[in-house]
């Protein structure tokens, strides 16, 4: 185990590449910025020293939105299973 107080994290893509965090032993590291939360995945790599975390994507922290389709409006459609109408 290491120790976490020297852990570096190499961040890789997204909006924070290139940037280097204190991460602990920690497999996820999430950052809050413009309350969207982007989140870097530990890897087995390691960069100068510190460990690789690459970009997993941005996630509401407020939970899914409707967007082009919306949830309300879905309508379950009966499927025969001998194809009869």
């Amino acid at each position: 185990m290491t120790d976490q107080a020297t852990t570096e994290a190499a961040l890789v893509g997204g909006p924070y590449d290139g940037e280097t965090r204190s991460a602990g032993d920690t497999g996820l590291i999430e950052i809050e910025n413009d309350g969207l939360v982007h989140r870097y995945i530990r890897t087995s790599k390691s960069q100068n020293s510190s460990i690789v975390y690459n970009y997993d994507g941005v996630v509401n922290p407020a939970g899914a939105e409707d967007g082009a389709e919306h949830s309300a409006e879905r309508v379950a459609t009966n499927v025969d299973p001998d194809g009869n109408s």
